[in-house]
């Protein structure tokens, strides 16, 4: 991304490729941007003249330029006329723009595989944390839970690519690790050039960033929970603290001393405003609670059985509403008794035979006995539970059951009502 005289680019610097790096920042040099400072996972280029300079990246002194020690005064290197560019968390990146090669010291390639490979892996065992914390997180959900809440699918879309980009991470380092071990028996100098699996990787990270902003967008201003506005704000702090600290001191890993914002907590600070107005704007006259008193139009009530509310302060619903599925949950106290329902709906027709399955699963073992299924009619199927009340009428598209179901109404009349209501004008 290009800012003025500035540019932003995507780049994981992990230590099995720190040759790449080099490679890449000669490269920007050439087409005219010199490399300035990294943060995060952000590369921050300046605009010049396209220059030949030469980089020397050193990570945690496995990669040293000759005499290094002996030569650094004031944030460069007098002697070889190497200047350091950046550093920062055990990264040195060194730099001349004369561009002419120069002798560095003898390294031992076994000692430099082994101290690298070690670094690596510190950063792959926080890796492999991330993914088993968000896979357990993806899994542990409810599959209903999941399917009725666009919020849910669109972070579950972005969990899985994050997981995804993690494993080419390892599947990257696993690789590297064993041509390394080959390289070393056969006395050849092993590549710390980029795999075609971190190509991948550069990709899929991109998209999960472009991703996430979109969700970001998206979930911020069409969500109706007022808890997100807290979000908002707390980030909204949050950034206004770190755009504080960067005019008050000097930049994290730079060895500038320049005082400068950077442009992304302004951009970052300005979308969270465009949300908090969007929200506002869309819903300024909504209700932003899921539990909503019994005020909209339902297709069974009580008033369905004859009956009325005798506790108003008590009735409510619970909607869940998303692209794939909607459910709805029920309950209203009448003279005759609770009535008590769940109510899913669904195009399609996977998805309400995969909810079928986890509520009969989950319904067998509340009981001695097992569901008894009842052809109702050639489009809807009944399902029963005697010892626990458990009433559930099914069609392609929907699913409503009932448990201990207290409601003093006939059974079988009270069946019948809820299929005239529910399914009976059912497309």
């Amino acid at each position: 991304m290009v800012i003025g005289n500035r540019k932003k680019v995507l780049f994981k610097i992990v230590p099995y490729e720190y040759r790449s790096l080099e490679i890449y920042l000669e490269k920007m040099a050439l087409k005219g941007w010199k490399f300035e400072d990294i943060q995060g996972e952000f590369l921050s280029f300046v605009k010049i003249d396209p220059t030949k300079i030469r980089y020397w990246v050193d990570i945690n002194g496995t990669n040293p330029i000759r005499n290094i020690k002996d030569t650094i005064k004031n944030g460069w290197t007098n002697k070889l006329e190497w200047n350091l560019t950046y550093s920062y968390n055990k990264i040195d990146i060194y730099s001349r723009e004369d561009g002419v090669e120069e002798f560095f010291r003898p390294i031992d390639e076994e000692e430099k595989f082994k101290d690298i490979a070690k670094l690596s892996l510190k950063n792959i065992s926080m890796t492999l944390i991330t993914v088993f914390l968000l896979a357990l997180t993806t899994l542990s959900d409810e599959f209903i839970n999941l399917i009725v809440n666009d919020d849910k699918i669109i972070m579950l879309i972005i969990t899985t690519m994050i997981i995804v980009y993690q494993l080419t991470h390892i599947t990257s380092f696993v690789t590297w690790y064993i041509k390394g071990l080959i390289s070393i028996r056969r006395n050849e100098k092993v590549s710390y050039k980029v795999h075609w699996l971190s190509k991948i990787r550069i990709v899929i990270n991109t998209i999960v960033i472009i991703t996430g902003i979109t969700a970001l967008i998206y979930l911020g201003i069409f969500t109706p929970d007022n808890s997100i506005n807290d979000v908002i704000g707390i980030g909204m702090i949050l950034l206004l603290i770190v755009i504080i600290v960067d005019l008050s001191g000097k930049n994290s890993g730079s060895v500038s001393k320049k005082r400068r914002i950077d442009i992304f907590n302004i951009i970052g600070l300005g979308l969270l405003i465009l949300i908090l107005l969007g929200r506002n704007y869309i819903h300024e006259d909504t209700n932003h609670d899921n539990y909503n008193n019994l005020n909209k139009e339902l297709n069974l009530t009580l008033e369905d059985f004859n009956d009325k509310s005798v506790n108003a302060s008590r009735n409510y619903i619970q909607e869940n509403k998303g692209v794939f599925a909607s459910e709805l949950w029920f309950y209203d106290e009448g003279s005759n008794g609770d009535l008590d329902y769940n109510l899913f709906e669904s195009n399609y027709k996977w998805i309400v035979e995969k909810y079928l399955d986890d509520k009969i699963k989950w319904i067998n073992t509340l009981g001695s006995s097992t569901v008894e299924k009842v052809n109702y009619n050639k489009d809807v199927t009944l399902y029963t539970l005697q010892e626990r009340n458990f009433y559930m009428l099914v069609s392609k598209n929907k699913v409503i059951y009932f448990i201990n179901l207290n409601y003093r109404y006939d059974k079988d009349e009270f069946i019948n009502i809820i299929y005239e209501e529910v399914f009976l004008n059912e497309n």
